[in-house]
């Protein structure tokens, strides 16, 4: 019996994953509130699921704090220029929806197939932000061509997201329960796509910082 409640019990370490998982939401919902930090929020947010995911994420809240700070000017940056994007996109495809001929037919179509394509950068723009050092420009553009790159993982992303979307608009309860425990439990489920996305690409950073190391090591032996 003593065994069920010590700490490395499997209920224990259950416990403890839903109680992680309640605190990254918790600090999530609350640090979107003010709408402009919704950038560096989801940033913090994948960064810490991801570890979770691994195995490494110690504390929750002072984890997700620490990259939220550190990442805030160049999420913010990229969340407003992805904003700008959408509203100019959103407001072509009500135009042209609204007018009637061949133009504005193929126009409507357009302007989908744009709002398509940044839906497919927004997929893994503050993933990237999170994983790798680059500006804000090179984190965007190559949000859209990983997401090119990596075509039936974006489409099995853009599907698990759809669904999530489906059921936050058709079930009320399910709304309540994104507030509690759905944003950090998505983002869970998300990070094992998102690893098998950008395994390589990982792969190949850690390969070249381990290069520039070396470089920087034997420029100290010879100095």
């Amino acid at each position: 019996m003593g065994n069920i409640f010590s700490l490395d019990s499997p209920l224990f370490k259950i416990c403890s994953k839903i109680a992680d998982i309640f605190l990254l939401n918790l600090i999530f919902v609350i640090t979107c509130i003010p709408v402009v930090t919704i950038g560096a929020s989801l940033t913090a947010l994948h960064s810490v699921s991801t570890k979770m995911v691994r195995g490494e994420e110690g504390y929750i809240i002072r984890g997700f704090l620490k990259v939220f700070k550190e990442n805030f000017k160049q999420a913010t940056g990229i969340y407003l220029i992805m904003t700008a994007l959408g509203i100019v996109i959103g407001t072509d495809i009500y135009f042209w929806t609204n007018l009637e001929g061949t133009v504005a037919t193929v126009m409507s179509a357009v302007s989908i197939g744009a709002a398509c394509f940044l839906s497919m950068g927004l997929i893994y723009v503050f993933v990237l932000q999170a994983t790798f050092e680059n500006p804000v420009k090179r984190t965007i553009i190559n949000s859209f061509l990983i997401a090119l790159q990596r075509f039936p993982v974006t489409l099995l992303l853009a599907a698990y997201y759809g669904v999530i979307l489906y059921f936050i608009i058709q079930f009320f309860v399910v709304d309540a329960f994104m507030v509690l425990y759905g944003f950090g439990l998505s983002a869970l489920g998300s990070a094992v796509f998102y690893g098998l996305a950008l395994k390589k690409y990982i792969k190949k950073a850690e390969e070249a910082s381990e290069e520039t190391t070396l470089v920087s090591d034997e420029k100290k032996e010879t100095q």
